[in-house]
């Protein structure tokens, strides 16, 4: 008998500004998964919600302030995302600072929180073993994550431009490179050559040519984290979020640019000058039809 596919799911690793680790202890209860066990603060995703906004119903339905009226986290920053072959579903991990005192607020959901060390952290025998696998893998992530330039904004001040990240990847070929988690892009045309290391596992990926004033695009997802590589020539990109047509920016990409679109951010692509422009896309996510979503907000 095939399992039903779960809904999927969104996670945040929370720390403090000395970098401890928050805890949630699940109440015991058969219906929870791993209940009675110490886990991150996580949750199921709503059909239509982003994995993003999923985190910000999160926190304010399990979080209160004791003497203001909402707890004050950081901006948030996505982290990756993971499949869960046990339960048919993806988790998307995401982390925030606690910019409020612990002692000043309370947990609304499960039966307390602590705070420990990442060490700590890790060895608790009764760590939700997912949650202690993201927290092996994204710890050396979480370092260099900035508090400063983090609270300028709280977590539920999200613009579209939280929804893209763009880095450029060297024009020389070195192989070295790909070990500090760069890559290469060289040459044209027939000398073209370029490799990157994965930032996600790769479930989708394509390779896309643009043609100049031909717009690709103009649509959106609720699950797909989509990865874009530039390999020749010259892109103009607008975005929006799929819920705001008021605020759009506009960029332009070139050769070597690498591009992060995630979920809930319209993207509407096209060649700039005369020349097509050569892309690999690739995603942790598979393709699956119902979730590109056209933008019917002009």
């Amino acid at each position: 008998m095939k399992m039903k596919k779960m809904m999927d799911s969104t996670t945040v690793i929370i720390t403090t500004t000395d970098n401890r680790v928050l805890l949630q202890k699940r109440d015991e209860n058969p219906d929870i998964e791993y209940s009675g066990y110490y886990s991150l603060v996580s949750g199921y995703l709503e059909e239509e919600e982003t994995p993003l906004d999923g985190i910000i119903r999160e926190l304010k339905e399990e979080f209160e302030h004791k003497k203001s009226q909402k707890v004050h986290f950081s901006s948030i920053t996505y982290l990756g995302s993971e499949y869960r072959a046990d339960y048919d579903r993806w988790e998307y991990i995401h982390h925030t600072y606690l910019m409020d005192d612990a002692a000043d607020i309370r947990i609304l959901e499960g039966e307390s929180f602590v705070l420990l060390d990442m060490d700590e952290c890790l060895r608790l025998e009764n760590l939700a073993p997912h949650h202690k696998l993201f927290l092996l893998k994204y710890r050396a992530g979480l370092c260099k994550i900035d508090v400063r330039e983090q609270s300028k904004k709280m977590f539920d001040e999200i613009t579209v431009r939280d929804l893209i990240k763009v880095e450029s990847v060297g024009d020389v070929k070195n192989y070295s490179l790909l070990e500090a988690g760069t890559g290469f892009v060289i040459g044209e045309d027939t000398t073209l050559s370029a490799s990157i290391p994965a930032v996600e596992a790769a479930k989708y990926i394509g390779f896309l040519q643009f043609v100049p004033k031909v717009l690709r695009g103009n649509h959106y997802h609720f699950r797909k984290v989509e990865y874009m590589l530039i390999l020749q020539g010259r892109m103009h990109a607008t975005f929006q979020k799929y819920d705001d047509s008021e605020a759009v920016i506009e960029e332009i990409w070139e050769k070597g640019d690498l591009v992060r679109t995630l979920p809930g951010c319209v993207h509407t692509l096209t060649a700039l000058g005369e020349s097509n422009v050569l892309t690999i896309e690739f995603s942790p996510q598979p393709y699956v039809a119902r979730d590109v979503l056209m933008n019917d907000k002009k």
